[in-house]
C-alpha cells in the first residue's frame, strides 16, 4: 500500500534528504533561515515496499510555502508527486492556511494548476487556503 507520512519540525527526515539529494543534487531546506526551519514540516510518499519515492517540505513564513517537490526519476507518472501535493496542502489545510505559495517550473505550472494554483509572476503560484480542495481533480486529461 502507497502511504505518506509527515515529518514534524526538529524531526530529522533521512528519506526526504536522501531523495532530495537524488533529485536536486541538494537538501533544499538548508537554504532556509532559522525562523523557516523552525516551522518546517517534511513529507515523505513510500511505495508499496515501503520504499521512499518522493518528498516534498512545507513551511510557514507569513503564509504556507510549498518546496523541495521531488519524485525520484524512476517513480514519476505513478500518482506519488499527487499524494505529495495533497498531503502538504492537507498539512496547510489544517493550520487553517490563509495562502499557501510555492515556486514552480514551467514544466510543472500545469500539474499545480489542476490543484487550483494560480500564477502570481512567472512561475510563482499561490492558492487561497479557503480554495484549497482535496477532495477532487480539477481537469487533469485522467479523469
Amino acid at each position: 500500500m502507497v502511504s505518506g507520512k509527515m515529518f514534524a519540525p526538529g524531526v530529522p527526515s533521512p528519506e526526504a534528504d536522501g531523495i532530495s539529494l537524488s533529485v536536486f543534487g541538494k537538501i533544499g531546506a538548508d537554504a532556509l533561515s532559522p525562523a523557516e526551519k523552525a516551522s518546517l514540516w517534511r513529507g515523505v510518499i513510500y511505495d508499496d515496499g515501503d520504499k521512499p519515492v518522493a518528498s516534498g517540505d512545507i513551511w510557514y513564513d507569513g503564509d504556507f510555502v510549498i518546496g523541495s517537490l521531488c519524485v525520484l526519476k524512476t517513480e514519476r507518472r505513478k500518482g506519488y508527486g499527487d499524494l505529495l501535493v495533497r498531503l502538504l496542502l492537507y498539512k496547510a489545510q489544517t493550520h487553517f492556511a490563509k495562502k499557501v505559495r510555492l515556486d514552480a517550473t514551467p514544466e510543472t505550472v500545469s500539474f499545480f494548476a489542476r490543484y487550483g494554483f494560480c500564477a502570481t509572476s512567472g512561475t510563482q503560484m499561490e492558492i487561497e487556503g479557503s480554495k484549497i480542495e482535496l477532495d477532487g481533480c480539477k481537469g487533469c486529461s485522467a479523469c
